[in-house]
């Protein structure tokens, strides 16, 4: 399925990863484990990722960028959060 944007909300272990589609509703969205995350991203066809600007989010866009994603990050003041509870 073609997907407009995923985001990725980093953590430490696991993070919660959302797609979006042509009409802006997420058709999917999901907790992915640390080591499970590329796997996951390389099964995707290449779109934008959106992460919240972090010490860690630096580290997944070299990660995704061999993918053919862009990476562009988004200032703390302007994310929502995926999930309210654990």
């Amino acid at each position: 399925m073609k997907y407009n944007a995923n985001s990725i909300d980093l953590a430490k272990n696991v993070f919660q990863f959302c797609g979006v589609n042509q009409r802006l509703k997420p058709p999917f969205n999901k907790k992915v484990k640390r080591k499970d995350l590329l796997t996951n991203m390389t099964v995707l066809e290449p779109t934008d990722v959106y992460m919240e600007a972090c010490y860690s989010s630096h580290y997944w866009a070299r990660k995704l960028t061999p993918l053919r994603t862009k990476c562009p990050f988004n200032s703390c003041a302007t994310c929502e959060a995926f999930c309210t509870r654990q």
